[in-house]
């Protein structure tokens, strides 16, 4: 978005004080700190040599963990810049899930040899994602947003919703077979997904910023 636009959406709309964005910005850096050290913890135990099934598991976990707090940092930081909190009950909902969702990251390296645990967490984190998302929406609709603004905001809430259907599928299908084999698969699945999630995500905050630029150089 340019530096123009992005101007017009702080002058036409009451935002929250700006530490509470960085309060959250550092508390993701605490976290991120924290799963870094826990990870590489478990991690290091692996033995190379003799790799058993449960290591493949925490492998897995682990990286699905960074594919999904990295990518989330960048991208909520993004975010945030383009669309701040609002100075309004929804936007201070919208920050307190933050909270939530940066707090339920660290539970995520907390069961990486548990992938049951692991998933349910995952699936709780994505609907909170598709929460995020309408708060965001209803925030801005209580602050008499622009409609192309508010489909915007409508289209980025359906895409969580979709993949927190993917996502809780997964989780019961991992319950109801807990083969290793199933579980293995599925958790590259869930890694995958978390690729797609990301790149689905970015290509559509690019393309509108593309279009927005376009504009503004008309």
């Amino acid at each position: 978005m340019s530096e123009t636009h992005r101007g017009e959406l702080r002058g036409n709309f009451h935002l929250l004080p700006e530490a509470f964005k960085r309060f959250i910005t550092i508390y993701y850096s605490i976290i991120l700190s924290y799963v870094s050290i826990q990870a590489i913890g478990k991690l290091s135990s692996i033995n190379i040599e003799f790799i058993h099934a449960e290591d493949y598991i925490i492998i897995l976990t682990a990286i699905i963990t960074y594919l999904i707090i990295v990518p989330s940092f960048i991208h909520h930081t993004l975010s945030l810049n383009r669309w701040g909190y609002l100075l309004n009950k929804w936007g201070i909902f919208r920050f307190v899930l933050d909270v939530i969702i940066v707090t339920l990251y660290a539970a995520l390296v907390m069961n990486l040899a548990d992938p049951a645990s692991f998933m349910f967490t995952v699936s709780i984190i994505f609907l909170l994602y598709a929460l995020w998302n309408d708060f965001r929406f209803r925030e801005y609709k209580a602050s008499n947003a622009p409609e192309n603004i508010l489909k915007e905001l409508e289209s980025r809430a359906n895409i969580d919703r979709g993949f927190y259907l993917v996502l809780m599928s997964l989780f019961f299908v991992m319950i109801l077979l807990r083969f290793e084999i199933v579980v293995g698969s599925i958790l590259t699945v869930v890694a995958t997904t978390q690729v797609a999630y990301r790149i689905m995500k970015m290509r559509i905050y690019f393309k509108i910023k593309t279009k927005v630029n376009n504009r503004a150089s008309l």
